[in-house]
């Protein structure tokens, strides 16, 4: 079983879930340069993807015996 957001009561289930860890400090770096480059290029038009990667965080839910 995997989770998504890595919440503290994550690891200390019973047994311990494994999940995703996102990298919010990133993703909000990268809205923020987003916000900046539209109001300073009103023209330009944001259509591009922009990916931020995750971390999973194995543990006891998805280990093997």
């Amino acid at each position: 079983m995997v989770g998504f957001d890595n919440l503290p009561a994550a690891a200390r289930n019973n047994p311990a879930l494994t999940t995703v860890v996102q990298d919010f400090a990133a993703i909000g770096a990268k809205a923020v340069e987003a916000l900046l480059d539209q109001i300073n290029n009103p023209e330009h038009l944001f259509d591009d993807q922009i990916v931020v990667g995750v971390k999973l965080m194995v543990r006891s839910s998805t280990n093997q015996y």
